[in-house]
């Protein structure tokens, strides 16, 4: 007999079934906070109330991504998913060229890279201990460099 949860190891950048291969997109919490800030603003123009999960929901988000200029913000989330989806990382078992899963690429992104350490991240990210620290390292950077645009 088979558990949902023997399908499912971060680890190894294993979801189960409900995640899917290609189908689910990851998004990043910088992303999460344009959305919600639209949607809020659509409501105050339209008059109408949130409710108190979509308050909640929006007041943590801007807890976790504190002082950000919004516009900044828009022009930056492309730029660090990119930058991150197109890293060329070399595996460190087998030397293999790689790149970074969706998962990782939104869960890098929501991390504060300038405050985190490698250790830190291949807790958070275990996927990652495929990749020397090194390379962890030049990855926290990048991130740092491109976020601190927007603060």
């Amino acid at each position: 007999m088979s558990h949902a949860a023997d399908d499912e190891n971060a680890a190894e950048l294993q979801f189960g079934k409900e995640f899917g291969d290609d189908d689910v997109e990851y998004i990043m919490n910088d992303e999460v906070l344009v959305i919600l800030e639209k949607q809020k603003s659509k409501l105050d123009a339209d008059g109408k109330q949130s409710n108190d999960t979509f308050d909640q929901t929006l007041t943590y988000i801007r807890t976790v991504t504190p002082g950000v200029d919004m516009e900044s913000l828009r022009a930056n989330i492309s730029e660090l998913r990119s930058t991150l989806q197109n890293m060329e990382l070399f595996r460190r078992l087998d030397g293999v060229t790689d790149k970074l899963h969706k998962y990782e690429v939104a869960s890098i992104a929501n991390l504060i890279p300038q405050d985190s350490t490698v250790d830190e991240v291949t807790d958070w990210i275990p996927s990652l201990t495929r990749y020397d620290e090194d390379q962890i390292q030049q990855i926290l950077e990048k991130v740092s460099r491109i976020k601190s645009k927007v603060i």
